[in-house]
């Protein structure tokens, strides 16, 4: 496992975000306007993971404080940075970060059939507590996740 940097997304890295986000997601990405708005919105924080030669980040995460939860509001790591510890490294700052802020719980939805982020998240404690029909654009599932942090 490496060692990664991560740091705060500024707002001129969000033309950088957007391809780390497409690389991630592909056909599914959110795209360069929902990313802008999401880090300009209140509250959110965007986290950018690096390798110890600082050259193009290899993964991201959104999340927001709620009160006493915390929502994942999206995770996504370079094909490049797969299987490498850089989720897990960005999910264990998220949960951090979110601590701080005072947070108890952390929730987020994920692809029903995105086996590698369940168990990422299920190795962090959290839990199935719900599911969403056809909340992505390709028609899966979601489930939603919940874990204690606090």
């Amino acid at each position: 496992m490496r060692d990664w940097i991560i740091r705060r997304a500024r707002l001129d890295d969000i033309e950088l975000l957007s391809r780390l986000e497409e690389q991630a997601f592909g056909d599914m990405a959110w795209g360069g306007g929902a990313m802008a708005d999401g880090m300009t919105a209140n509250a959110v924080a965007t986290l950018l993971a690096y390798g110890p030669e600082r050259q193009a980040p290899f993964g991201f995460v959104m999340w927001r404080p709620l009160g006493d939860e915390a929502e994942i509001l999206t995770l996504g790591v370079s094909p490049d940075g797969r299987r490498k510890g850089v989720a897990s490294a960005l999910l264990a700052r998220s949960i951090l970060d979110a601590r701080q802020a005072g947070a108890a719980r952390m929730f987020l939805e994920v692809g029903a059939r995105n086996v590698a982020a369940i168990a990422l998240y299920r190795k962090f404690g959290f839990e199935q507590i719900g599911e969403r029909p056809s909340y992505y654009r390709d028609g899966e599932d979601a489930l939603v996740m919940r874990a204690r942090i606090g």
